[in-house]
């Protein structure tokens, strides 16, 4: 199997457990989240003590409050953030994106200003 360069964008549970899941198959993955104190659990205790609290981390993973950064070069990105935060991350998202990058929504809802799924 060959290594992708993944990003996760969101630091919640079901995006901490995706990226863990990646990172324990071998790829490299850069997590994006806001929220600076989970950030320095990722990288310094391998834990997202906020939203999965008790549960070790693959240490490889990388987190980051820069989306550039955490968008460079991936080859996979993985979108796990809250519906009502959608677009405007994936408007800043896609000055990051290279053609060849590979988006999967896992965000569900529909959105409450257009009633559009995401």
């Amino acid at each position: 199997m060959t290594s992708v360069k993944a990003a996760v964008l969101g630091g919640g549970s079901f995006g901490t457990a995706m990226a863990n899941i990646l990172a324990d198959n071998g790829h490299q993955v850069t997590c994006w989240l806001r929220d600076k104190e989970t950030i320095h659990n990722i990288l310094n205790h391998h834990e997202n003590r906020k939203y999965l609290p008790g549960i070790k981390l693959n240490p490889s993973i990388r987190a980051t409050a820069d989306l550039g950064e955490a968008l460079a070069d991936a080859e996979l990105c993985l979108v796990a953030i809250p519906s009502k935060a959608f677009r405007q991350v994936i408007k800043k998202a896609s000055g990051h994106l290279n053609e060849s990058t590979i988006l999967v929504t896992t965000t569900k809802g529909i959105e409450q200003s257009t009633n559009c799924l995401l």
